[in-house]
């Protein structure tokens, strides 16, 4: 008999891909052997499940007759690509309420970052959420394809109070002021205590700023 043709459904699969493999045409009363690197199968079609590893898999068919006799074997070459190794990041990857970090990618050709603004087709992205958040990339090389994702963490800001005991003085007197809601307190007078004493000569007004895990308010 003669070396049969072959028809594949792709010469150049991805890692796991499903290649199938016809007789073209199929003979009647002829039988078709295969032979890869995982042994040999008979019949007109053979499907490769998750195709693998990545490199060149050399695959060859050879037909038999009636008689037994074999032919030449077709001889065919698929070639293997690996799925990219991404590697992601955010900068940073803590933040406040109302503040923005950036998503990095690399590793691959392409990338889809997938993000609650829609979606990004850089290998960069800005977002911004309001709570923490892991967000994907799927990157791809060479048609192929993996995906990765990268959390971030978002840190409320603190609701910061501040009173002062009295409210209402007079000339010559103090009060003394008093914040609260955050780990630590940095007041417009420059001092930096939960609780202090001001003597204002005339009506003013004193701002405090509360800090807790680096937000502020």
């Amino acid at each position: 008999p003669t070396a049969p043709t072959v028809a594949a459904s792709t010469t150049v699969a991805c890692v796991g891909d499903n290649v199938v493999l016809n007789i073209n045409p199929a003979t009647g009363g002829i039988t078709y052997t295969w032979t890869d690197n995982t042994g040999t199968h008979t019949g007109t079609t053979y499907t490769i499940t998750g195709i693998g590893p990545s490199g060149t898999y050399p695959i060859s068919v050879t037909a038999t007759d009636g008689s037994g006799c074999v032919s030449a074997a077709t001889n065919l070459n698929i070639t293997v690509n690996p799925p990219p190794t991404i590697n992601v990041s955010a900068s940073p990857t803590v933040i406040c309420v109302g503040q923005s970090t950036t998503l990095n990618a690399s590793g691959a050709t392409s990338y889809t970052w997938s993000t609650n603004a829609g979606s990004v087709t850089t290998n960069t992205a800005s977002v911004n959420p309001g709570t923490t958040d892991t967000y994907t990339v799927t990157g791809s090389t060479l048609g192929c394809i993996s995906t990765q994702t990268v959390a971030v963490s978002v840190n409320p800001l603190p609701v910061v109070t501040a009173n002062a005991a009295p409210a209402t003085i007079c000339a010559g007197q103090s009060t003394v002021l008093t914040a609260g809601g955050a780990t630590t307190y940095t007041w417009s007078t420059t001092a930096t205590t939960q609780t202090i004493s001001v003597s204002p000569s005339s009506t003013a007004v004193y701002t405090v700023t509360g800090e807790t895990t680096g937000c502020t308010a």
